[in-house]
């Protein structure tokens, strides 16, 4: 069994699943005794900042919600995470259209970027070229930008065609009409 499961069960055993627990849970002598025997460590030696670097642990793998403090709180919340229940056959083939969508886009972008030889394409060649829904091309635009892995460009509105400009993106208020590589 890993940590994370020794920790995650200590948890449920502690607190139970489904109730949000203040961050300060986690210097109550409860906590660090289920935490002790779960990591066979004597209570005395854990801190509580080492619960909270195993609690951050958790999240990071995915184990734990957490909530930042609102107002005047002063400490986050977090609790266990519901198991993910399988996914349906209906969810699978989402899954397989949106990594075709998403290959067909690429696809399209390369060849696009080849012909023209500029690092940004236009959206709206994207879409013409992918056969890709406008809302998918969007959304797989954006989700890229904000990993950093391509960025958005603005281009210049007053030259693009009504059909670049339909398939422009806006973000706050501001519209993108390319999308390119970082490089």
């Amino acid at each position: 069994m890993s940590t994370t499961e020794i920790i995650a069960d200590a948890i449920e055993v502690t607190f139970g699943k489904n109730s949000w627990l203040p961050a300060d849970a986690l210097k109550k002598a409860r906590t660090k005794a289920a935490f002790s025997e779960a990591l066979a460590t004597p209570a005395t030696q854990i801190k509580a900042t080492d619960l909270k670097n195993l609690i951050n642990q958790l999240w990071e793998d995915g184990v734990l919600e957490i909530i930042p403090p609102k107002g005047n709180e002063r400490s986050y919340k977090f609790r266990l995470k519901a198991p993910a229940a399988p996914a349906p056959i209906d969810a699978l083939t989402n899954e397989n259209k949106a990594a075709d969508d998403e290959k067909a886009i690429l696809k399209a972008y390369s060849v696009l970027r080849r012909e023209t030889q500029f690092r940004h394409v236009y959206l709206s060649d994207i879409f013409e070229k992918s056969c890709v829904a406008l809302e998918t091309i969007h959304a797989w635009a954006a989700g890229k930008a904000r990993k950093c892995e391509f960025e958005l460009g603005q281009a210049d509105w007053s030259l693009a065609t009504k059909s670049q400009r339909d398939a422009a993106i806006k973000i706050n208020g501001i519209h993108y009409l390319t999308i390119g590589t970082l490089s």
